[in-house]
């Protein structure tokens, strides 16, 4: 069975990779929910800044572990697309403004997914807390789809939605990232 975090027997460097990432989550999701009057533009600013952070931690994490990770090549991906989406943002503020909405659902959607994958595939390796992870993705889901299935939804709703899934999001990072620190614990059954 290839998982994506691969049965090993070392620590994976570079796992305060995800530590950070979920750190600036959180950090962003506290600075959307103080500021309710945060206009679109400047969440789309929020969002260009944390994809393009976020894609070169996961780019940097995914090269760093090649060796290590057998489906290290999802996490360049996941880097890559998030790169690219922050370069689209900040390129273009005024058109990402217009469908930050749509840009958040389905961001969120791709997130969730990939949370529910990296946490079964904790799963199979017997590490503790994977129920958790997987609980939050299945959560991410659901808003994702309040989210894309009601885009008019108003400016004030869109901003503790985002704070929300942005919080959910870092708690999962920071999980990971300290479950991948101890990873040299797990063991196949």
């Amino acid at each position: 069975m290839d998982n994506n975090v691969s049965v090993i027997t070392n620590s994976i460097r570079n796992w305060w990779i995800f530590l950070i990432s979920g750190v600036l989550f959180i950090i962003l999701a506290i600075a959307v929910l103080f500021n309710p009057d945060v206009t679109y533009l400047s969440l789309t600013i929020y969002f260009a800044i944390i994809f393009l952070l976020h894609g070169l931690f996961e780019i940097y994490f995914s090269v760093s572990n090649r060796k290590t990770l057998t489906s290290w090549g999802w996490y360049l991906a996941i880097g890559i697309l998030d790169l690219v989406i922050g370069f689209i943002l900040i390129r273009n503020p005024l058109f990402a403004a217009s469908v930050v909405a749509i840009f958040i659902g389905f961001w969120l959607m791709f997130k969730s997914v990939s949370i529910i994958a990296r946490a079964i595939d904790l799963q199979s390796h017997n590490v503790k807390g994977w129920g958790l992870l997987f609980s939050a993705g299945i959560l991410g889901v659901i808003f994702s789809f309040f989210i894309l299935f009601n885009p008019e939804i108003g400016a004030g709703t869109l901003v503790l939605l985002t704070s929300f899934a942005f919080a959910v999001i870092g708690a999962f990072y920071i999980m990971m990232g300290l479950k991948l620190k101890n990873a040299h614990e797990w063991r196949k059954v």
